[in-house]
């Protein structure tokens, strides 16, 4: 087996190389590789300087978060951290790809950082209801200023390196194709100097400005009060920094390690680590893989209104050009060139004729085979059967047009290459796409129908419209009522509408059962991207987990019980609440 950390010497230079696919994370093997390395190289009296860089497509792109939860193994990252940060040669990270979350942080332990302009720097760690845990609410405030640290991980997005450049996170660009000529060069030009070496954790400046301005934190909440609403890892993030601005540098990263644990053992924490790897697992499908061809996507007709401008932004941001027709009698009289040229004919949902048999003939005589059709409901050609092409597929939108989801039904007949091309194009786009089974009806619209459905047996069994606005807001419920405090516990509330939970993971259940998604998570994914289930809980099918399968069942045996079998436990579900089961695995 290869091992994923290498070194070598270019003169009085010796440079780190890690190689660890595909992203380079900061697992157990690297950390053990790089403490090695690091050993080797301070003494060894030959060289001067060293460079960090990463092979591949990126640098260390984060912490290895599939040892989040489990016992450390050493050396720990932190451990790996202070042997580099207290290095007594100067030590520059080259940085291309993504240094993001524990890769910049292991970035910042360097004594200097230079990247090429391609490159994209972060603390995306809020994104999974944590803070960065690797030092960074303590040393990026020192380099970068306190508001703009708190903006950066507060919100996890992640800048250009000509951002970085100028906010002083980075020392210097080097030229794209040049990284590591120009990282030796300069770690080379920073040993010939002789400069003493200043770490991150000595810099005082911005701390110092900050302590005269200690409000300014107070500020920021109110500032960011409304996307800062229900998470904890965003207040636990300013708590950091206010640790980083008001202690000594070591007690902040003790601080931050305590605040790092309270939201890693968080239930909140646990929801959004659920969702970050469900919206990964969604896009995997049994038959397609990396290596199944796809139809290039750069022409496309829009037919309808409605959706037209949704439709147009989504494609312009994979890279297509795209025309609008408002009919297809339009689109056949006068956009015949249009169909012609386009790889993908995609219909709104508003259109006042929706794609049929008929029309369909009649495009097959002016578009290209392999043109993807984009029916908006697909169900009123599945008397088709077999006569469907194989490049037809249904894509559906949100209503919310800044919802990141894209429900996929394929039609009977679509191909490999036809699922492998949308999904790239959802991918290019920024969306999530989740398959479902075409004449089974959108997650989506189930989910809400659920939802609306338990809201009226709650009115119907006397719950006073307050309480119930109360507890969808104390839930994370985007509300278009204000709520208004009745002065009921946050466990009666929790409790009032509880039997909505349930109704809703039923209703996935029943998707299950009928095949249409292919996994639970695919549920969870669409409820909190397009009808504003909050990221962190997870979903309805993570919150049923979490409150234990048998209960559920029990509560709709009593709601059954009440209003009829319409309220009856999926088999699935009764199944796996018998066998212990939970739909985290299915």
């Amino acid at each position: 087996m290869n091992q994923p950390v290498s070194i070598s010497v270019e003169g009085d230079v010796g440079v780190v190389s890690v190689n660890s696919p595909p992203v380079n994370a900061l697992g157990a093997a690297v950390r053990a590789g790089l403490a090695q390395a690091f050993d080797a190289l301070l003494t060894d009296g030959n060289v001067r300087a060293i460079v960090l860089i990463c092979d591949g497509r990126t640098f260390f792109a984060g912490a290895d978060i599939s040892e989040f939860g489990k016992p450390p193994q050493s050396p720990t990252l932190h451990e790996v951290m202070r042997l580099i940060e207290n290095a007594a040669k100067p030590v520059v990270a080259a940085i291309h790809g993504s240094a993001l979350g524990g890769g910049l942080e292991t970035a910042l332990v360097c004594h200097y950082r230079i990247a090429v302009p391609s490159a994209r720097l972060g603390l995306p760690e809020v994104h999974l209801g944590l803070l960065p845990g690797g030092g960074g609410t303590q040393r990026l405030p020192r380099v970068i200023g306190v508001e703009a640290a708190l903006d950066l991980m507060v919100s996890g997005r992640s800048i250009a390196a000509q951002e970085a450049r100028e906010l002083g996170l980075l020392d210097q660009l080097a030229s794209e194709n040049r990284l590591r000529e120009d990282a030796v060069a300069f770690a080379r030009g920073v040993a010939a100097a002789g400069k003493p070496l200043t770490r991150i954790r000595d810099r005082d400046g911005p701390i110092t400005q900050a302590r005269a301005r200690l409000g300014l934190f107070d500020d920021f909440r109110r500032r960011h009060a409304a996307v800062m609403r229900g998470f904890r890892a965003p207040d636990h993030i300013v708590r950091a920094v206010e640790a980083a601005i008001t202690l000594p540098f070591e007690e902040g990263m003790a601080r931050e390690w305590e605040l790092f644990r309270q939201l890693e053992d968080s239930s909140e924490s646990a929801a959004q680590r659920y969702l970050f790897f469900s919206e990964r697992e969604a896009a995997r499908l049994p038959g397609i893989s990396a290596d199944t061809p796809v139809i290039p996507l750069r022409v496309a007709t829009i037919v309808g209104k409605g959706e037209c401008a949704q439709w147009a932004d989504i494609l312009h941001r994979a890279g297509l050009k795209a025309t609008c027709f408002e009919s297809w009698a339009a689109v056949l009289a006068n956009g015949q060139d249009s169909l012609a040229a386009s790889d993908i004919i995609a219909e709104c949902r508003s259109i006042p004729e929706p794609l049929t048999d008929a029309i369909l003939q009649r495009l097959d005589a002016v578009r290209s085979p392999q043109s993807l059709l984009v029916p908006a409901d697909i169900g009123a050609l599945d008397e088709m059967g077999s006569a469907y092409p194989a490049t037809l597929t249904q894509l559906s939108l949100p209503a919310d047009p800044l919802s990141r989801l894209m429900e996929i039904s394929p039609g009977t007949n679509a191909s490999p290459t036809t699922l492998a091309s949308i999904l790239g194009l959802a991918r290019k786009a920024g969306r999530v796409a989740v398959i479902c089974r075409s004449g089974h009806g959108l997650v989506s619209d189930r989910l809400i129908r659920a939802q609306e459905q338990a809201i009226t047996m709650l009115r119907v069994d006397g719950a006073p419209e307050a309480a119930l606005v109360e507890a969808l807001d104390l839930f994370g419920f985007v509300r278009a009522e204000e709520a208004v405090p009745t002065g009921r516990s946050m466990e009666e509330l929790e409790t009032l509408i509880a039997p909505m939970m349930a109704m809703m993971a039923n209703e996935g259940a029943r998707m299950l059962d009928e095949s249409v998604v292919l996994r639970a998570s695919d549920i969870d994914m669409v409820a909190v991207l397009a009808i504003g289930w909050p990221a962190y809980r997870g979903g309805p099918m993570f919150w049923a987990d979490r409150t234990g399968l048998s209960t559920v069942v029990e509560k709709l045996h009593q709601m059954e019980q009440r209003h009829g079998p319409a309220f009856a436990p999926a088999t699935g579900l009764t199944r796996l609440a018998e066998s212990g089961g939970r739909f985290a695995h299915n």
